[in-house]
């Protein structure tokens, strides 16, 4: 699991890392906030079974999210982006367009999925 975790986190820095910026604080983000969507769906779809209110508040969003930034950071402060760049940028073009899908397809999934299940229940309230 932990090695997919990477795979997101070094594809996302990739884009920025083009421009010279700190490529490493904006795949920390991004990849800190598709954990806290997953979550998030899954407290969706826990609320939508049990017909109850979300589990998760404002308040608790917030703080899961810095917990994933600090929990996240301490791990990719020990293994730098320079490092994951090593490990695959030596792969064949096949896997690295597989690996690169299997990102674009986790981050529209968790992105998706979060949000829907966000509209739908908000849209069930009224």
């Amino acid at each position: 699991m932990f090695q997919f975790f990477d795979s997101v986190h070094y594809k996302c820095c990739a884009p920025y890392a083009k421009e010279g910026t700190d490529a490493g604080v904006s795949g920390l983000a991004l990849l800190a906030m598709m954990q806290l969507f997953n979550i998030m769906t899954i407290d969706f779809i826990i609320s939508i079974l049990l017909k109850k209110d979300s589990l998760l508040g404002k308040v608790s969003i917030i703080i899961v999210y810095i917990v994933l930034l600090v929990l996240d950071g301490l791990r990719y402060n020990k293994l730098p982006n320079t490092m994951l760049k090593e490990r695959w940028d030596g792969e064949s073009e096949s896997k690295k367009a597989k690996r690169q899908l299997l990102v674009l397809l986790y981050v529209t999934v968790s992105t998706i999925s979060c949000v829907g299940l966000a509209i739908y229940i908000g849209s069930n309230r009224s």
